[in-house]
């Protein structure tokens, strides 16, 4: 081949020109490179509950915030008569422990109510259940003390029990407060489990 003149580059083809011009057939293309490429995190289709399911937890935490109002009654009557009566010896130590159960079922009633997902309801599930625990144990308390007791007279129960409302007023609330644990769990459960049944195809 001759040196190419001075000042004259040389033409540079394709890759692959040379083959085509000869007639030899070009490799097809890999199917590495027709691949679909994943979605960026960020471009990802995201969860959406459908309407029945927002509903449905919509209304867990209106029921769990009617709970709470109601747990609150006593409480808030206490404080009433403390501050009607002049002689008052203070609010009592069991008003400011429901009154912080209240605002902590509030709380809960909020926390579903913006979130719903079958994981906030099994958390809504689980809190309930142990204030239905707490309430349980507070109404045995009620039936085997004569107020003597080092939990009674710590949280200035004596006169709410030896009038018995004590033990009206915790049986109220453990059925409420177990419905709501009940209830919950079987939303919770079955709504879980629907979303594994999607995630498999059926098949699971």
């Amino acid at each position: 081949m001759p040196p190419a003149s001075p000042g004259i580059r040389p033409e540079r083809h394709a890759p692959g020109a040379d083959l085509a011009a000869r007639g030899a057939p070009l490799e097809p293309p890999r199917a590495d490179d027709q691949r679909e490429q994943p979605l960026a995190p960020e471009k990802r289709p995201g969860y959406q509950p459908t309407s029945d399911q927002v509903e449905i937890v919509r209304v867990i935490g209106v029921a769990l915030a009617a709970v709470a109002a109601i747990s609150a009654i006593p409480a808030v009557l206490d404080v009433v008569a403390h501050l009607r009566t002049e002689t008052s010896l203070g609010v009592t130590r069991w008003a400011y422990l429901v009154l912080m159960l209240a605002m902590l079922q509030c709380a809960y009633a909020a926390y579903v109510y913006q979130l719903p997902d079958w994981s906030t309801v099994w958390v809504v599930t689980i809190a309930t259940l142990v204030m239905a625990t707490g309430y349980a144990m507070m109404l045995g308390l009620t039936f085997i003390s004569n107020g003597d007791a080092w939990a009674v007279r710590s949280l200035d129960l004596g006169d709410v029990i030896r009038g018995g409302r004590a033990s009206l007023w915790c049986f109220l609330m453990l059925c409420l407060t177990s419905m709501v644990s009940y209830f919950s769990g079987r939303i919770s459960v079955r709504w879980r489990d629907e979303l594994r049944s999607a995630a498999t195809g059926g098949n699971g």
